[in-house]
């Protein structure tokens, strides 16, 4: 669809091009990857490699960037012989885009309407195919028994309706809980907007970040008196080094000098190794509330965020969850890279209002 001149810049096929703007119109007016592949075989249209039309072909094509006008770089996975694998990308942080990089062949209108259309089918697909992704797997339990509750992913009904929860997995394996399944979409949502209301919003921010920057002070009270009292015997190792020194410029020496001399050599070397670590982690338990801050609220717009997203959102700040019949409780936790964290804060969610909606 897409050729190289010799000059190395990129030209239209327009014969090829035709097949392009044909599976995007067909796609757009709804047909679907069958009756397109139908049409252009029936027709005798072939791919690159001489072979007739595919699923696979068709989604690549539809899902190619270039015909929009965007130059794609450093996309394909190198296999372990070195040879590019590319049916592998690569994580979408280090792929190169470049918009207007190379000639188009669709418009962006068009090109819009495709991607829209293709997450919309996929989403409608994955409902029925895929495993739900469960924001508060390996952080909630049950409040009757303290054991961890799995998420449960059933059909039921005449129409075969689909219901996520999360369920005691000791009534679930060994029956030995009567705790009721609770709505993953009720209590995933309860915990976020829990978050947001503890740590997102804007007073409650920099309450938490003051709590980080007061609890790294406490943790660094230490450390300093670690430094001090290692300085300390720094200072009196080397004052006895130095005093063997001079005996021995002074023609007082012996042979015990030596071996004497030689152990507080070595323990001057690890005194002083384990002084820099103490310094080293001084530093790092004393961010500045600007980086506190920042790192906190670069996660603020968690409900726009991807379900992978704010998984990993919630598994960072969420220590607990725990369902009772009549209320959640939500144990929240700043989990400031190598920053000390302070203890969690315990909130609580009254649920007795929604309770005929959200168990089953």
């Amino acid at each position: 669809m897409l050729f190289r001149s010799p000059d190395k810049t990129y030209i239209i096929n327009k014969t090829e091009a035709q097949i392009v703007k044909l599976i995007f119109k067909m796609y757009v007016d709804g047909f679907s990857y069958a009756k397109i592949i139908n049409k252009l075989n029936i027709e005798g249209y072939k791919t690159k490699k001489g072979k007739s039309f595919g699923k696979n072909s068709i989604y690549s094509i539809l899902s190619n960037e270039k015909y929009c006008g965007t130059y794609i770089f450093n996309r394909s996975s190198k296999k372990v012989n070195g040879k590019r694998n590319n049916n592998k990308s690569k994580p979408n942080d280090q792929i190169i885009r470049i918009k207007d990089g190379m000639p188009r062949i669709i418009p962006d209108e068009t090109w819009n309407i495709v991607k829209n259309k293709m997450v919309s089918n996929k989403r409608r697909g994955a409902s029925y195919a895929a495993k739900e992704i469960y924001l508060l797997s390996g952080i909630i339990f049950c409040g009757k028994c303290g054991g961890a509750m799995v998420g449960n992913r059933r059909f039921a009904g005449r129409n075969k309706t689909l219901y996520c929860t999360y369920e005691c997995s000791a009534r679930k394996r060994n029956h030995t809980c009567d705790a009721k399944s609770i709505n993953k979409e009720f209590i995933e949502e309860a915990v976020i907007n829990q978050l947001i209301h503890d740590l997102f919003a804007p007073e409650a921010m920099n309450k938490i970040v003051d709590k980080v920057i007061a609890y790294a002070e406490s943790q660094s009270s230490h450390i300093k008196d670690d430094i001090k009292q290692l300085e300390t015997e720094l200072i009196s190792i080397q004052s006895q080094i130095d005093n063997i020194v001079n005996a021995i410029a002074n023609g007082m020496f012996h042979s015990s000098m030596k071996e004497k001399m030689d152990n507080l050599e070595a323990r001057k070397s690890k005194i002083a190794i384990e002084l820099e670590e103490a310094k080293r982690q001084q530093k790092v338990n004393l961010p500045s509330k600007k980086l506190v801050k920042a790192y906190i609220q670069k996660d603020a717009d968690i409900k726009e965020k991807s379900p992978e997203e704010q998984k990993h959102i919630i598994q960072t700040y969420v220590k607990k969850v725990v369902v009772y019949d009549d209320i959640i409780e939500v144990y929240t936790i700043v989990d400031f890279k190598s920053c000390p964290s302070p203890p969690p804060i315990k909130s609580t969610i009254d649920i007795k209002k929604y309770r005929h909606n959200i168990y089953t």
